[in-house]
């Protein structure tokens, strides 16, 4: 978990569940204009299946605001998604504010692929707002390596009344080993 604001003794922010070892990369505030705006973050987290195998994962949520949602978009490819890609596949996911037609998410689809859009998927499914979802807001993002090979939006009533964003799941296959570089292990948590 990473808080990205703090409400009295509440955290608010990203965070990253996984039954396999991981070790926290970066953890930090994303570009940010003014100070009465919810600042927003990102968590990158390197997990570990095997000695031989890792995968990074960078959660983020991003500006309501479409000028720093392409700010924080092309922050989070050139600061967090191209360092990581270093070390092996990456998926970029989490609640990005920004639909389909805008240009921060049309920034990162045109760099990484959209896991509901590409191999000839059904329309994507909305996730915003949960009880009658009509916008997707919430996306993933894969580098080569990783292949979606279901992805699935939960509209449980139980989903519908824990958030006003609806779960995105998908099942990823690796394409191959990846090592898990030594250099990895020297970056320092922020």
């Amino acid at each position: 978990f990473h808080p990205a604001w703090h409400v009295e003794e509440e955290r608010f922010g990203n965070a990253i569940l996984t039954r396999f070892p991981m070790r926290v990369v970066q953890g930090e505030g994303l570009h940010h204009y003014k100070a009465d705006r919810s600042r927003r973050s990102a968590l990158w987290v390197e997990i570990e299946f095997d000695e031989h195998t890792s995968l990074q994962v960078i959660n983020a949520h991003i500006s309501l605001y479409p000028k720093e949602q392409l700010i924080q978009s092309r922050q989070l490819w050139e600061e967090w998604v191209q360092p990581a890609a270093l070390l092996g596949p990456v998926i970029l996911c989490g609640d990005f504010n920004a639909r389909p037609a805008s240009a921060a998410y049309k920034f990162l689809a045109k760099n990484m692929l959209d896991i509901e859009t590409f191999n000839d998927r059904p329309a994507a499914s909305p996730t915003l707002f949960s009880p009658l979802p009509i916008s997707r807001v919430d996306h993933i993002f894969v580098t080569a390596g990783l292949h979606a090979e279901n992805s699935r939006v939960i509209n449980s009533r139980l989903a519908q009344i824990a958030s006003d964003h609806l779960p995105l799941i998908a099942d990823f296959k690796l394409d191959e080993k990846t090592p898990v570089s030594d250099d990895a292990h020297s970056t320092t948590t922020s």
